[in-house]
């Protein structure tokens, strides 16, 4: 009879660990891509997406009021929800200024609370 071999590893010792890579919030990675210099057409287009939207709070900065639903719709999807922090990419108080907003301009039928209805 035979005795069981043991599997060789080719490296000595412990297996090596894969590095996690370190997360950071997205003005350093806004930092980190500017620095860099070359960018995918995904991240260009991520990035000219969340540029705008904060590029336009700071022009209307004082103008979020439920007074004014054309500035409203632009944090509206095509069926009338509120787009989410990730896709708006705003920071959590201006995006809680907005929902508070809509919700009463549609209470006050300034907005509505659907657009598209499935058939």
């Amino acid at each position: 009879m035979s005795t069981p071999t043991k599997k060789k590893y080719p490296y000595k010792g412990k297996k090596p660990v894969p590095k996690k890579r370190k997360r950071i919030n997205w003005s350093q990675s806004l930092k980190f891509v500017r620095k860099r210099g070359t960018l995918t057409r995904k991240q260009q287009f991520k990035l000219r997406k969340s540029l705008r939207y904060i590029l336009f709070l700071k022009k209307n900065k004082y103008l979020i009021t439920y007074k004014k639903p054309d500035i409203l719709k632009v944090f509206l999807s095509k069926s009338a929800k509120i787009k989410p922090r990730r896709k708006t990419r705003i920071k959590l108080r201006h995006q809680r200024l907005i929902a508070k907003s809509i919700r009463r301009a549609r209470v006050l039928s300034l907005l509505p609370f659907v657009w598209k209805v499935k058939a």
